[in-house]
């Protein structure tokens, strides 16, 4: 996380640095982006912050959120990358109702079938709704790495990997 917050994970927000083998996914549009607040500290985010299919529970609900709120969306984007729908799709929700249905009832998109279950426990350990249970990015690009080593048979680099596994 390096400390900052995204706050608006989504497919349109993820570009790659050029077509093709050794492309490498990089986040863009920071306007919503913030430091993560420090745990001691009186400073809270809250509200309704992002676009609601990607949007964790704890930022519909308007309550103090951290950057496990990211996770939450890139579990979603993961998913939705996996299975090739766009979150909801099938349901014809509105916004506000998958607001409602992620908030209040633990509505999460179809998950992404006949994909690596490493993957799919990613992606449904991402957006635990209580987001004290969410891996860190650290800990979810450590799991992506491992199936992608076991998948193509050679190592693949992470810069996450020099970094500290704290939660977000």
């Amino acid at each position: 996380s390096l400390g900052i917050m995204h706050r608006d994970l989504k497919p349109s927000n993820v570009f790659l640095t050029h077509p093709g083998k050794g492309a490498r996914a990089v986040i863009a549009d920071f306007g919503l982006a913030r430091p993560v607040p420090n745990p001691e500290s009186e400073s809270v985010l809250t509200g309704e912050t992002g676009t609601y299919v990607y949007m964790a529970p704890e930022v519909i609900r308007h309550e103090k959120y951290t950057g496990a709120a990211d996770v939450y969306s890139f579990g979603v984007l993961l998913n939705e990358l996996a299975s090739g729908f766009v979150p909801y799709s099938n349901a014809h929700y509105t916004p506000v109702q998958v607001a409602f249905g992620v908030a209040d009832r633990s509505l999460r998109p179809e998950l992404a079938s006949g994909v690596d279950p490493g993957l799919v426990a990613v992606i449904v350990s991402s957006w635990s709704q209580d987001q004290t249970e969410r891996p860190t990015f650290v800990a979810v690009t450590d799991a992506l790495d491992a199936m992608a080593q076991r998948s193509v048979g050679r190592s693949v680099s992470s810069p996450a990997r020099d970094r500290k596994s704290t939660r977000l």
